[in-house]
């Protein structure tokens, strides 16, 4: 059994989530977060990312495993309790009280393995469900499984003049399509009442690059006037669409429903395989919007395993009575 540490340098061991990708441990380094990938070796492969963050209150530190870890098809019992090993490893190293993982979608097998390792603990950070779609289906079917308003509004954008275009850090066109970007965003939020983050945050992504990671905003206008922008990133297994800002006026146009088509298209050509609209919810209130626009566009439903939790000491143990008390 081998535990190696992968530098930054180096590219992924396999296909993986964004979350636990060369490009965003890049990503994390400009946000300056701590973050550890490494890779178990044995009858089969594991890969994870670890982000470590400081508690201040309470001094040591946590960690968070997004979408991983990631297992191979031959991965054992064996290679899990090595994997699990490294945490406990790497948790002593780091004074850590806890490792929250939240994970990708796994075999049943790989699950019972982590589960053996971790327990259920009652805390999202990642939205547990997603829409995905194939994009291996000839064109005419991916337009068939739509719901029938949104093809009628995909076709309603384009003739009322709107056009979607791509720009990517450095195009010359990119700082004033990111500001209008953020500009939007902005009154989305306002406006659907949730926080987003820092500019900077979203220029980090934009401007972070690997082979295996390419982000990239696509714009809807019509007239001159961007109504619509939202942010994508291609990877080695799928076209994820991150994050989305709209205009208070000029809904009429339906620029979004134009723009996700722009996507879903330009990935199927470009050979990619999965689209996954990032984040739906059968259970939020506040996601019931977003979460009805992108099944519309058809595809299927994923649920993602529970989040899991590694707990290292008392003070792990109180933070789980804490956060199971405040969720009742």
């Amino acid at each position: 059994m081998t535990v190696t540490t992968i530098p930054t340098t180096e590219p992924d061991i396999m296909p993986v989530p964004f979350y636990q990708s060369q490009g965003w441990q890049l990503f994390l380094e400009k946000e300056k977060s701590t973050s550890i990938r490494f890779t178990i070796t044995g009858s089969g492969v594991i890969q994870t990312l670890v982000i470590i963050y400081p508690i201040k209150r309470l001094g040591g530190t946590q960690m968070y495993i997004p979408r991983g870890p990631v297992m191979s098809e031959t991965t054992t019992a064996a290679d899990v309790t090595a994997w699990s090993e490294e945490i406990h490893r790497l948790a002593k190293q780091h004074n850590t009280h806890w490792c929250l993982i939240e994970p990708d979608i796994l075999t049943e097998p790989q699950q019972k393995w982590l589960n053996q390792h971790s327990q259920i603990f009652p805390k999202e950070r990642l939205p547990h469900q997603t829409q995905k779609m194939d994009l291996t289906q000839l064109t005419e079917t991916i337009l068939q499984e739509m719901n029938k308003k949104t093809r009628y509004n995909i076709r309603l954008a384009e003739k009322r003049g709107v056009t979607a275009f791509r720009t990517e850090y450095p195009d010359k066109e990119f700082s004033e399509t990111f500001e209008q970007f953020y500009h939007l965003l902005s009154q989305t939020s306002d406006r659907a009442l949730f926080r987003i983050h820092s500019k900077d945050h979203y220029l980090n992504i934009l401007q972070t690059k690997t082979d295996t990671f390419q982000p990239y905003l696509i714009a809807g206008y019509r007239e001159g006037i961007p109504h619509a922008i939202h942010m994508f990133v291609d990877t080695q297994r799928e076209t994820v669409y991150l994050h989305g800002g709209s205009a208070n006026e000029h809904k009429q146009h339906m620029a979004p429903h134009l723009i996700q088509w722009k996507a879903i298209t330009e990935a199927k050509e470009a050979g990619i395989k999965t689209y996954d609209f990032w984040g739906t919810s059968d259970t939020k209130k506040s996601w019931a919007g977003i979460t009805r626009f992108k099944r519309k566009f058809g595809g299927y439903t994923v649920d993602y395993p529970t989040t899991r939790a590694i707990l290292f000491n008392p003070i792990g143990q109180a933070y789980k009575l804490f956060t199971t008390l405040k969720q009742k």
